[in-house]
């Protein structure tokens, strides 16, 4: 793919850690699962490990153990009807969220972030496993829109309006997670202006007659983004990813914006250089107090 006028672009984000800067949609939605679709003790048991688990990566042994011991009093109150007083617990969790958007991530434990994913993904597939994914959804949408106050991930109003009004005719954005593709959907689809802007590309769990089975499949960004511009005949690709994980799109991407938000890209910048590691893609670095919108209108100028 080369660099042209007139062409069609196609724009690849991550989300967690890239779009959401402050950490993860994924992980900090899972507390605040309730209803039909979350009643059995083994369910709640590996929405609480998940969470737990991303906690001690970034915090340690102790937080992992006072994140699973303050979901569990959670659980205890949501059964006793004490709604009011769990959120409440829940919003104080939501300000000891792990993976903070500073860049200052553990470098000792950046080893173990394929293991941590890999388990994450697990533990939420034990979780939905027997479940309507019709159910699930409906789980994931009413907390997306019912914001608790700022407790549950949006993303900020200008990068709303940014993304919306990129997506055009001739730019396409697509949203390219190793969280759920159903968690991601559900986020975009809270947002009125993203419903119809973005499409969304993740981790696919299998269904059986509607069913999840908890097994899943995780996707190759490298090879996702190279599909899409086959399919929708984009001419320039522009990536986006806050992880070295995320170089795999900007090995196949035309531009690459490295978005330092909780994941260890900082480090890659550091110490390979933008533009050398990513051969003949051409990379911009976002450090983690610069919006990402501006960034975002000039590279996509740059592709039209």
């Amino acid at each position: 793919m080369t660099e042209n006028v007139d062409n069609n672009v196609g724009l690849c984000l991550d989300v967690d850690g890239t779009l959401y800067r402050r950490g993860s949609v994924f992980v900090e939605a899972l507390p605040w699962l309730t209803g039909a679709a979350w009643t059995r003790s083994t369910d709640r048991a590996h929405l609480r490990a998940a969470v737990a688990a991303v906690m001690r990566h970034y915090g340690g042994s102790l937080r992992g153990m006072v994140t699973r011991g303050l979901l569990s009093a959670v659980d205890s109150l949501r059964m006793l009807g004490c709604n009011q007083t769990a959120k409440a617990a829940l919003k104080m969790l939501s300000q000891l969220s792990g993976p903070h958007g500073n860049g200052n991530t553990y470098p000792h434990r950046n080893r173990e972030r394929e293991h941590l994913h890999k388990l994450l993904l697990s533990e939420y597939g034990a979780a939905v496993a027997d479940r309507p994914a019709t159910i699930v959804r409906r789980s994931l949408a009413t907390v997306f829109h019912d914001r608790h106050d700022g407790a549950v991930p949006s993303l900020p109003d200008r990068l709303v309006t940014t993304l919306s009004e990129i997506a055009t005719d001739d730019v396409s954005v697509a949203l390219v997670t190793d969280a759920p593709a159903h968690v991601a959907q559900a986020f975009t689809e809270s947002t009125a202006e993203l419903n119809d802007a973005v499409s969304v590309v993740g981790t696919q769990y299998d269904r059986v007659d509607g069913i999840f089975t908890g097994d899943f499949t995780r996707i190759d960004k490298g090879e996702v983004i190279t599909e899409l511009a086959d399919r929708q005949g984009w001419d320039w690709v522009i990536a986006g990813g806050d992880t070295t994980r995320d170089l795999a799109m900007a090995q196949r991407a035309d531009r690459f914006i490295a978005v330092e938000g909780h994941g260890d890209i900082r480090r890659w910048a550091e110490t390979e250089g933008t533009a050398e590691a990513t051969r003949d893609t051409r990379a911009t670095f976002v450090p983690y107090g610069q919006q990402l919108s501006p960034v975002l209108r000039r590279i996509v100028n740059e592709g039209q």
